[in-house]
């Protein structure tokens, strides 16, 4: 019997198909709206950083006066940064910076390079053979993340590497003033992972100073020890990648044949018993090269 004014109840299975229709609805309406205040939140991140780096370029350029063979020829920039220019038309990061000793604003060069402050950059020094003309100061400049040495002098590579301590990779090509006693320094580059050694004054010796987890190593074209750097070499467990180049010496390569994380050992200009290289095969033919490159 019901009152008279009483509403009737609904179906108790309608109303809870409706409460959950309406939890569901707030839910969704919640996830939505958390989802685009995270998207958004990223890309104010983005976009604060990109103008950080983008302004960079930019100062940089001023600085130089938009009229030196950095800032107009030698200009390089990533493939992402290729194609956010071709749709925006917005300037590049800078990426990797070339300094030539023959240009006659090197030294404004390095003046500019010691105030980046943005993202990572690719550093190549080039021709820097008379060092006494150039003056670093003790700014460290902490976002370069690769060196390239091209025909630079040892005190220019000293100031370098002191200078930079967040370098990953460095190169060096024709650099026979670069010995052993100056590549010892690398063991402060604690985020160091690549050497590449072509042309030097170092017989290998420094590779006992390092003490960071190397992966790739490429040694040629330098009076080295070769069988002394081997030795050393074979105790790198985290060494990954590895290219030698020798004068004819017998070696071998018994020492490297325990190590997991090598996958690609080549050797060139070196004798290696043909027991070893028949073993080499069989464990794996893919990972190691007698008598030619990678």
């Amino acid at each position: 019997m019901f009152v008279k004014g009483q509403k009737k109840n609904a179906h108790p299975g309608r109303n809870m198909f409706r409460d959950k229709m309406d939890k569901l609805r707030t839910f969704s309406i919640r996830s939505i709206l958390f989802g685009v205040s995270c998207i958004a939140f990223l890309l104010a991140v983005f976009l604060y950083f990109d103008r950080r780096r983008r302004e960079e370029f930019e100062h940089t350029k001023g600085v130089l006066h938009d009229n030196t063979v950095w800032s107009d020829t030698i200009r390089s920039f990533s493939n992402t940064d290729k194609v956010w220019e071709s749709i925006t038309g917005s300037k590049p990061h800078l990426y990797a910076v070339t300094i030539d000793g023959e240009d006659g604003y090197v030294n404004m060069q390095l003046e500019a390079v010691q105030n980046l402050s943005g993202s990572e950059v690719v550093l190549r020094l080039k021709n820097l053979l008379d060092c006494d003309v150039y003056t670093l100061s003790s700014h460290r400049w902490q976002n370069i993340s690769e060196v390239y040495f091209d025909k630079c002098c040892s005190k220019m590579v000293k100031l370098v590497i002191e200078g930079c301590p967040e370098v990953k990779k460095v190169s060096f090509y024709d650099c026979y003033d670069v010995d052993d006693h100056v590549l010892a320094d690398l063991a402060t580059l604690k985020r160091l992972t690549t050497i590449d050694l072509d042309g030097s004054n170092a017989t290998g010796a420094f590779l006992d100073a390092l003490n960071q987890p190397i992966r790739s190593v490429c040694l040629r074209y330098s009076p080295l020890n070769i069988q002394q750097c081997l030795t050393t070499l074979a105790k790198m467990q985290g060494l990954e990648e590895l290219h030698i180049e020798g004068r004819g010496e017998t070696v071998s390569l018994k020492q490297f044949f325990r190590n997991q994380n090598l996958r690609r050992l080549s050797v060139l200009d070196l004798e290696v018993p043909p027991d070893e290289i028949e073993q080499l095969n069989r464990l794996s033919p893919e990972r190691f090269g007698i008598g030619h490159p990678w």
